[in-house]
């Protein structure tokens, strides 16, 4: 999970805000409450920034390869690879709003 990612990077002596932009990228807190794992997730700030907006927005429209692609399309794809059981598409509809706004 990415606050595995947040951890390394602090580790690494990389900024606290970008460990924090790491941690929350995507909706993340709705996939780690869906892990059990929420608890440490809030070791990091949610940085509710512009930049975490475009971060998101990034991630929202570039498919697994790089290519450009619709947040429709990223959706699907992602539901896709896991299928409909995995807590990761679970976590992906109960964050959605959060993901399209």
């Amino acid at each position: 999970m990415l606050r595995h990612a947040a951890r390394y990077l602090r580790g690494q002596g990389c900024s606290e805000r970008l460990c924090n932009l790491v941690a929350y990228h995507s909706s993340a807190l709705a996939e780690s409450e869906f892990a059990g794992l929420a608890d440490q997730l809030h070791e990091f700030a949610d940085d509710q920034s512009l930049v975490r907006d475009l971060l998101w927005f990034a991630d929202m429209t570039t498919g697994p390869d790089g290519q450009c692609t619709t947040f429709t399309e990223r959706m699907d794809d992602v539901r896709e690879r896991y299928g409909s059981g995995h807590y990761v598409v679970r976590a992906l509809d109960a964050g959605m709003a959060e993901r399209e706004a």
